[in-house]
């Protein structure tokens, strides 16, 4: 996507259209990326979500021989924080850009829910 922008009701159409889907083909990045589009009719979707994958890729050495759910999720965790930077905003918790997942990714800085995303 990028562009011109699109009419909030075509914006509404792809995000249904996208969440619809079983729970097991549901790509939770691009939803939440689907979100940010009318904010940002300039964002290239395939290139936010080739930068997530690129992070899975690069923690994935903090996880391996993590077996347990708990382990990998808290690994997971440190790994972001401490050798990505993401955190929370507790200085400005309502600016918008915290909920936008794009602005998480390129700030490293989010509320709960869209750090949850990453």
């Amino acid at each position: 996507m990028g562009g011109e922008p699109l009419d909030s009701s075509l914006h509404v159409a792809l995000f249904a259209h996208h969440v619809v889907r079983p729970e097991s083909e549901l790509d939770l990045g691009q939803a939440a990326l689907l979100i940010a589009a009318p904010e940002y009719p300039d964002l290239q979707i395939e290139e936010t979500l080739h930068q997530l994958d690129l992070l899975a890729e690069a923690a994935r050495p903090s996880l391996t021989g993590l077996v347990e759910g708990t382990a990998r999720g808290a690994a997971l965790v440190q790994y972001l924080v401490d050798e990505q930077g993401f955190r929370g905003n507790t200085d400005a918790y309502d600016d918008p850009r915290n909920s936008f997942l794009n602005g998480v990714l390129t700030r490293r800085l989010g509320i709960p829910i869209s750090l949850t995303v990453v």
